[in-house]
């Protein structure tokens, strides 16, 4: 069994939610990031040995009830390019694609990336 706890990092606009299984070890987490009348998630983790049991989904899906209690009405995930398996996950969750934003560190590329934007309303 995996429960989810919250920390609240120093700056209010942001919080950690980790998943954490009976003997309290951290299996997952996810950051959640409050801003420009839009709230952002990402990244989120989840320990190999725990993949497949829905914990990346229930921290998705916790981040967006708390996004939604701070009346939040939009989600949105910034994903790498390079990781196109991510953009069908995120779509079965209900987001989007809406646009492309660049890199913030390609000095520290090895080749080019960008981010796709993937966004979920949340009032629906």
């Amino acid at each position: 069994m995996v429960d989810l706890w919250e920390f609240r990092s120093a700056y209010h606009e942001s919080r950690v939610i980790k998943a954490v299984d009976t003997d309290n070890n951290i299996v997952g987490m996810i950051l959640l990031e409050f801003g420009d009348g839009v709230a952002h998630f990402g990244p989120l983790a989840v320990d190999p040995k725990y993949r497949g049991l829905g914990i990346a989904k229930s921290l998705v899906t916790y981040a967006e009830k708390t996004a939604a209690a701070q009346g939040f009405g939009k989600m949105e995930i910034f994903v790498a390019c390079l990781r196109e398996e991510l953009f069908t996950y995120y779509e079965r969750m209900g987001y989007n694609k809406c646009g492309t934003r660049p890199y913030p560190h390609p000095e520290k590329l090895s080749r080019p990336v960008h981010f796709v934007i993937m966004s979920k309303s949340l009032t629906e």
